[in-house]
């Protein structure tokens, strides 16, 4: 296949819009390079299985097992065609991108949606046992107060808000202020009996 000037001319234009767009797809990518299957096609005496390996530095299409490859680009060089052969490379990457962009937007999400997962357990590990570590903090205390004999009854109010249990004591225009968490009740201990003789 012999390609014309304006196919060349096509090849290239349409190739600086590819490279665009694939630095945008990888640019949330975390790792260093990107390997898909861009297509299978006889070029001249490159081979017939390309790759398209995408890193920071480059975009290149590698052929699998001649070690042959047409530069895509390199840095800020763009369309690095040295023959026939490469615009054929190139024509051929081109008449395959969707696919080979799908493949790319497969790997892309795959990773990130891996990473997301990851924080989500780290996050949620981490609040769980966060949470244990201040119930373990909580202790527990026992509180004596001998009043006095007065003519005066002291109550103990309990009342319930936002699912604490509170009792509150009034005596000598003081107020004492009791707050139980969960698993803890304010009751009223029985007094002993007298042993009849």
């Amino acid at each position: 296949m012999v390609l014309t000037t304006k196919e060349k001319r096509l090849i290239r234009s349409t190739i600086r819009l590819l490279i665009k767009d694939i630095r945008k797809l990888v640019k949330d990518y975390p790792e260093s390079k990107i390997t898909v299957f861009a297509f299978q096609e006889e070029i001249g005496n490159y081979g017939s299985n390309w790759y398209l390996e995408i890193t920071a530095k480059e975009i290149i299409l590698r052929e699998k097992y001649k070690e042959s490859n047409s530069l895509i680009s390199k840095g800020q060089r763009r369309n690095i065609i040295i023959d026939n052969d490469d615009y054929l490379a190139q024509y051929h990457f081109i008449k395959n991108y969707d696919l080979i962009r799908k493949n790319i937007e497969e790997i892309v999400n795959k990773k990130l949606r891996q990473i997301q997962e990851n924080v989500d357990l780290m996050n949620s590990t981490r609040n769980k046992y966060k949470k244990k570590m201040k119930e373990k903090k909580t202790k527990k205390a026992t509180i004596e107060i001998d009043l006095p004999p007065s003519n005066n009854q002291y109550e103990l109010e309990v009342s319930e808000e936002n699912g604490k249990t509170i009792g509150k004591l009034n005596f000598n225009g003081l107020t004492l202020t009791l707050l139980a968490s969960d698993g803890v009740r304010i009751v009223n201990k029985p007094k002993n009996k007298q042993k009849i003789k």
